[in-house]
């Protein structure tokens, strides 16, 4: 190689690096510019104190400048300061810049008492979820209060420590609610063995019918259904079978007795009951048992009450403690003083109801 081509070759080169350089500082401040928040022009300027010189040698005023020594983006104001633990709007949005004048930026910033935050962008976020917090409309992180989330037409509560409540009960003045798994709060709807109504309360003591399943329900002062239990209520008692469901139009046996509870759920108890499926007639005495081998003044006549409960009717009946027989009508009336044909011969019933023999 000769001299010409030496010289020829390293020029070449030079002008090469510094084009490469040149290629290299207007992508980088390209990226800054378009990552900056109001597209402002990062520039490789000097700090002279809290003030910001140029690269040109300007002085920076009412605008954004990146460090790239900091990572960090500054808020120059219009006396050439940069802006420090204060708030900055432009348009819409809120920044912060902190003390020595960096920009906040995903994090948390609190102010007089309330905390916000700051996105990846360094704007303030409003009516949203940060976690499983949630900051309002003026961006103060909600505490121990209630948020609706129109996105998912439901309510969550926000607690003392500024976390939504999860998977737990929670007393709000005074009543419950429970939040399920990802803070829903629950409505309408049971959790084992509670209830919670339409607006979420937990239902106090009292009845509750549930329409998905057609029954009544009795919940308990703990808060909970009655299962497999007697309850008194406004005078009458009432069972609550496995589950919680009310017993009605049917028979219990407890208590070594047999109880029914007619159509409203309610005892019978001093009164006659007709059962249709065995088409006969019952007396539960007070209480509520049922009536089994005994003898049942009403209606100004004796009645009678066989071993399986149904009362005597068109037949005769052996009284082994008087040692006589009866003979009981249709309705189950004694017959007393009168003559009654059967098994071809006739039979007299004394006043006291006895067979005459």
């Amino acid at each position: 190689m000769n001299l010409g081509e030496f010289w020829y070759n390293k020029i070449n080169k030079n002008r090469g690096r510094r084009l490469m350089k040149k290629v290299r500082f207007i992508f980088l401040a390209l990226l800054f510019f378009l990552a900056s928040p109001e597209g402002a022009m990062a520039s490789d300027g000097t700090w002279q104190g809290k003030q910001y010189l140029k690269e040109d040698g300007s002085q920076a005023a009412n605008e954004w400048v990146f460090d790239t020594h900091y990572q960090s983006w500054f808020y120059i104001k219009a006396d050439a300061n940069y802006a420090e633990n204060e708030w900055l709007k432009q348009g819409d949005d809120y920044f912060y810049l902190k003390s020595g004048g960096y920009m906040a930026k995903s994090e948390w910033v609190e102010d007089k008492g309330a905390f916000y935050y700051l996105d990846q962008d360094g704007k303030m976020k409003r009516n949203a979820w940060v976690g499983t917090s949630y900051v309002g409309a003026t961006g103060a992180k909600v505490i121990e209060d209630w948020v609706y989330d129109s996105q998912y037409d439901a309510w969550f509560y926000i607690k003392a420590d500024g976390q939504h409540a999860e998977k737990e009960w929670l007393q709000i003045k005074g009543k419950d609610y429970y939040f399920k798994s990802g803070g829903y709060l629950l409505t309408s709807q049971w959790i084992n063995q509670a209830y919670v109504n339409a607006s979420g309360a937990k239902v106090q003591q009292g009845w509750l019918f549930d329409k998905q399943y057609q029954s009544w329900f009795y919940i308990k002062e703990n808060g909970n259904y009655a299962d497999k239990e007697w309850i008194f209520e406004n005078g009458h008692y009432y069972y609550l079978k496995s589950g919680g469901y009310m017993a009605a139009n049917e028979w219990i046996w407890d208590k070594e007795s047999w109880f029914y509870l007619k159509f409203d759920g309610k005892i019978a108890e001093k009164e006659w009951v007709y059962d249709s499926h065995s088409q006969a007639w019952y007396y539960f005495k007070s209480g509520g048992y049922m009536t089994a081998n005994e003898w049942i003044w009403d209606k100004e006549s004796w009645f009678y009450l066989k071993s399986d409960g149904k009362m005597a009717e068109k037949e005769w009946v052996y009284d082994s403690h008087s040692q006589a027989w009866y003979y009981f009508k249709s309705g189950g009336y004694m017959t007393a003083n009168e003559w009654i044909w059967d098994k071809e011969s006739w039979f007299y019933l004394k006043s006291d109801g006895k067979m005459a023999e």
